[in-house]
């Protein structure tokens, strides 16, 4: 239920969550993509316990997709965000980047080239001030341990070497702490990716950047990206280097009146918005899930941006041609 009050802002969507799980079918007119979706998420399938990169690549391919479809069925975002490596989804669904560049970028690029041996990362449940308190004491110091991710109040990220992440991640358990090692072999969002990096930072210097025609918010900074091109480009590179701050990125969206969050992707984000707005007046929708065709998914999308106060009329038959989205009362914005 979305409370009484002024129509949310539709927020924008994305993805790359930890241990994304690929799902569910997409069908926009005539099914012309539905063989495209089913490639991406495989890619992202098979990806997913080798490295974050191989695996990345696969969750941006779906989440453009689903991008492209929700604006065919005139459901427009005012706002686009992404988690961790969405937020090259984000920028591309926002006009940073133009499609074929990127489509481009994913048919040459080798990720297997930011693969980091021997790093690891892990997952806890808890807020990043208690896992950075935790680092800082005198049992971590040295062990090469960095926070990662500031996903939400009840989960954070930690990188570093193997056996350092175990027990770390063990340590947490035994306070009765919900934790995990994944499965990703890399150092994205952490100066230990420094070294890697010359392939990607040279593949990205070739993109044109384009002024976007809808706002992009950082992950980085939890704010809207720059208009400076040359300051873009620093912070696509800060992006792969410092920590994920999408609490914060949450918390801002919500600030700037966003009240509507579309994840446009598979794992479960949404899930990360909510634990952060908690309370706080606010409505999260994903374009995609296990449990339904793709077409009737965009219509749940659809019924829900109604009843929170937005003028949908929607393309979702083979036949009908794009409609558009009007806010009734606001703005909406999704991450």
């Amino acid at each position: 239920m979305v409370p009484a009050g002024p129509a949310p802002r539709r927020g924008r969507r994305e993805a790359g969550v930890p241990l994304p799980r690929p799902g569910g079918r997409l069908h926009p007119a005539g099914g012309r993509h539905r063989r495209p979706l089913r490639a991406a998420r495989a890619r992202g399938r098979r990806g997913r316990g080798r490295d974050l990169g191989r695996h990345g690549l696969g969750v941006v391919a779906v989440g453009r997709l689903l991008d492209t479809a929700l604006r065919r069925t005139g459901i427009v975002p005012d706002a686009v965000a992404g988690h961790s490596l969405g937020e090259w989804t984000a920028m591309a669904a926002g006009g940073l980047y133009s499609g074929d560049e990127v489509d481009a970028f994913m048919a040459d690029f080798d990720s297997d080239s930011l693969t980091v041996p021997g790093l690891a990362f892990g997952a806890i449940g808890a807020p990043a001030e208690r896992v950075l308190a935790a680092l800082r004491a005198q049992e971590w110091t040295g062990a090469g341990l960095v926070l990662s991710h500031d996903n939400a109040p009840g989960q954070s990220m930690v990188c570093g070497p193997d056996a350092a992440v175990e027990e770390f991640v063990r340590a947490f358990r035994a306070r009765g702490v919900l934790s995990q090692v994944l499965p990703f072999r890399s150092g994205f969002h952490t100066p230990m990716l420094e070294p890697h990096l010359g392939p990607i930072k040279e593949a990205a210097g070739r993109f044109r950047l384009h002024p976007p025609h809808t706002p992009v918010w950082s992950g980085t900074t939890a704010a809207p990206f720059p208009e400076d091109e040359a300051r873009v480009r620093e912070l696509f590179v800060r992006h792969l280097l410092e920590p994920v701050r999408f609490r914060q990125l949450s918390e801002a969206l919500h600030s700037a009146g966003h009240r509507v969050f579309v994840q446009v992707g598979p794992g479960a984000l949404g899930s990360l918005v909510g634990d952060t707005l908690g309370a706080h007046d606010h409505l999260v929708v994903a374009a995609n899930s296990s449990q339904r065709t793709g077409l009737a998914q965009l219509r749940r999308v659809a019924t829900a941006l109604w009843v929170a106060g937005a003028d949908v009329a929607p393309a979702l038959t083979p036949k009908a041609r794009a409609g558009t989205v009007r806010s009734r009362r606001s703005r909406s914005g999704w991450t």
